[in-house]
């Protein structure tokens, strides 16, 4: 939206190749596209959720458990790209 992409233009929510992520080992990578996002469905989802008492669209503990991989990962990238110097 930053970019003036709508939410009713086809290439919103659609990430470039610079933000996929990779998948593999180290010397055997594949870049993975990253799935096409849709914010204006997860606000009216966490709307609902939050005016019914329904789940979220997306359980807490599992964001932070995602959060907590993330950041492992990174810790172990800059360890690995230190180490090498």
């Amino acid at each position: 939206m930053a970019a003036g992409v709508l939410p009713t233009d086809s290439a919103y929510g659609v990430e470039g190749p610079d933000t996929w992520g990779s998948l593999g080992t180290v010397g055997s990578l594949t870049q993975v596209p990253a799935e096409r996002g849709s914010y204006p469905l997860f606000y009216a989802k966490l709307a609902h959720s939050l005016l019914t008492g329904d789940r979220p669209p997306v359980d807490p503990q599992n964001s932070v458990e995602v959060l907590r991989v993330i950041e492992r990962a990174r810790r172990t990238g800059l360890e690995h790209v230190s180490s090498r110097n």
